[in-house]
């Protein structure tokens, strides 16, 4: 087996794999702002990860543990996203007398995965095809690895977009849904000295006083309407008929790094510092307010973290630190914040001229 390693926030996770499908699938999905080095690390990896071809070996590993040992079987989450019920995913997990463990989920990804007595070696493999096993791959190097570490250390995950400036400062774009993170996120890659870089997840924690970020990206969801109103974005949806272009069933998913490639734009290799939070809504007229109160009841719920958060922490390697993520959260909403009013493109860039004036 050829092997990469993966790291980030002082996590090293070396990946074993067979194919280079999932090899691939995996690069595109994390690095950056993951770091990948081809052959295994040179450091001490926190856990070894390994693509399994045949998922027969897994199976009859567990089958011979059935036989001989105990075992005790429950039903966990993979995935439990707080207002998507049809995004569930359920698994059965047998736990063996070692400390050993395996989950089958329950859906049509088929994802079986076998983690040893000490959840450092985790073999993943699948009934279906190779992506599936390169995404669940992505999810525990991610959500279950770099992201749970840093929820330990008082990390908060918040539902927002990442927007970062010329200077590499980053603005959090945080709302409910149809407020305009997409919006926002597309026309800062349009403008020149501004990238955008996930538009769905945003880990953030204290770091000698500053707010650090480590984005999710993720396929996002876009309306072909949006779309229409880039050059570089227009071909992505063969659709043009004005009836389907702001119809919600007419939403489509587009890979996060083939937007960025279209404008062109680079992704950091390191964290983020936040230093401002817009809260956009869509309307008629254009303002755009420095907020003199922060607004809670809009920023609160919009945290993902702890019971709320839409990839539970089955791995278990790290336990969230409460009282830290309290601190994180009054550090937060510190920071200057604005309110936008807007109904067009042009709208979002004099908002995000208005917001730069502050830095």
């Amino acid at each position: 087996m050829r092997s990469i390693s993966i790291s980030s926030c002082g996590e090293v996770i070396d990946l074993l794999y067979v194919s280079n499908e999932v090899r691939d699938l995996v690069i595109k999905d994390l690095a950056p702002p993951y770091r990948i080095e081809e052959g295994n690390s040179n450091r001490r990896p926190s856990i070894c990860v390994s693509e399994v071809d045949d998922i027969n070996q897994l199976l009859n590993k567990a089958k011979r543990k059935v036989e001989l040992q105990h075992n005790k079987v429950k039903e966990i989450y993979l995935r439990k996203p707080a207002n998507s019920p049809n995004l569930v995913r359920k698994a059965s997990e047998q736990i063996f007398e070692d400390g050993s463990r395996l989950i089958s989920s329950q859906d049509e990804s088929g994802i079986v995965v076998y983690l040893d007595q000490d959840g450092k070696n985790i073999e993943i493999g699948s009934h279906g095809p190779r992506r599936e096993i390169a995404a669940e791959i992505r999810r525990v190097v991610r959500d279950q690895v770099v992201i749970s570490k840093l929820e330990s250390k008082g990390a908060v995950t918040v539902h927002s977009a990442l927007l970062v400036n010329g200077d590499g400062l980053g603005v959090l774009i945080v709302g409910t849904q149809g407020a305009g993170k997409t919006s926002f996120f597309l026309t800062a890659l349009a403008q020149p000295g501004w990238t955008s870089i996930s538009c769905e997840r945003n880990t953030i924690w204290l770091e000698n006083g500053l707010l650090r970020c480590l984005p999710s990206p993720e396929k996002i969801s876009f309306f072909p309407g949006i779309l229409y109103q880039f050059e570089e974005t227009r071909n992505f949806s063969k659709k043009t008929e004005e009836e389907f272009t702001w119809k919600r069933s007419e939403k489509f998913h587009i890979h996060w790094r083939d937007i960025l490639d279209r404008f062109g734009k680079p992704v950091p290799n390191e964290p983020i510092e936040i230093k401002s939070i817009v809260f956009p809504r869509y309307g008629e007229d254009f303002i755009c307010m420095r907020n003199d109160n922060f607004p809670v009841d809009i920023f609160r719920p919009e945290i993902q973290t702890g019971c709320k958060q839409p990839h539970p922490n089955w791995l278990k390697k790290y336990v969230r630190n409460e009282a830290a993520a309290e601190k994180t959260i009054t550090q937060l909403m510190k920071l200057t914040s604005f309110n936008v009013l807007w109904a067009t493109p042009k709208d979002i860039s004099k908002a995000l001229e208005n917001v730069s004036r502050f830095y």
